[in-house]
């Protein structure tokens, strides 16, 4: 995808998308979950500046992700302020350009759903190794239940995405809405579940197990178990950006179809 912008347009879509992130960011810090700490939680933000890379390309989308990350833990601290976070989701916002400019050159590849369910299957394995090959969530699963219905969970999001891309995907090829100057939806999905695993999974845990390094070296965790909580929130993450971010560009495309290439 690529568009157009003026710089003053650019500027301030990425103001706009900032305020928004900024808002939700603040809003996701009082929502978490129990026995996994504060640290740990559900967000827009990914959504909003993955679409910010695509929309306004990778630096205006880094500006945005540093920006969502920085402000929200400057105006509602929840402790000391860890400055990779803020790195990770500036690359967040500044690799997605890139990444659909390679993905683009094989965009047939993803008419089918089968790229995207292999990865969901791996991560869904990941998940389920974590849990029962080791026993780094022992401590917080104090019921034998608990693990089964958080598979149960994840299982139902990842069957549930692939359900929606379907039906969505052939909503389009009915209609012959499909618009090849947006990545396809299961092409989206790809996108979404790479930048989750290697920068809000691999990555985030490390900066989360380097703030405990910096700031609390009385209260030390592995980084893998960062890494098996964060897999946990894993579903839920892919899926709003998978189905969120085309939506957004569709959108865009409709408000400014003369910025099209």
């Amino acid at each position: 995808m690529n568009r157009r912008f003026t710089e003053i347009e650019k500027v301030s879509y990425s103001a706009l998308l900032t305020a928004i992130a900024v808002v939700l960011g603040s809003v996701s810090k009082f929502i978490v979950i129990p026995h996994f700490g504060s640290f740990l939680s559900f967000s827009f933000t990914p959504s909003i500046v993955l679409f910010a890379s695509l929309a306004l390309g990778p630096v205006y989308g880094a500006i945005v992700g540093a920006l969502a990350d920085f402000l929200p833990a400057m105006l509602v601290p929840t402790g000391a302020y860890n400055f990779l976070l803020t790195i990770t989701y500036a690359l967040l916002g500044f690799l997605p350009w890139f990444l659909e400019r390679l993905t683009r050159r094989f965009r047939s590849a993803f008419s089918k759903p089968w790229i995207v369910l292999c990865f969901l299957l791996l991560e869904y394995a990941a998940v389920i190794y974590f849990f029962y090959g080791t026993s780094l969530l022992d401590q917080r699963f104090d019921a034998s239940w608990l693990k089964a219905l958080v598979l149960a969970i994840n299982g139902a999001l990842d069957v549930g995405l692939l359900v929606v891309l379907s039906v969505w995907n052939h909503h389009l090829q009915k209609q012959g809405k499909a618009d090849t100057n947006i990545p396809s939806l299961y092409e989206m999905a790809f996108l979404a579940l790479i930048l989750d695993f290697a920068l809000l999974v691999l990555m985030k845990a490390m900066d989360y197990d380097l703030y405990f390094i910096l700031f609390a070296s009385n209260k030390r965790y592995s980084y893998w178990l960062f890494v098996a909580m964060l897999l946990m929130t894993s579903p839920i993450q892919v899926a709003m950006m998978a189905i969120l971010c085309p939506w957004w560009l569709t959108l865009l495309m409709r408000l400014h179809p003369e910025k099209s290439v």
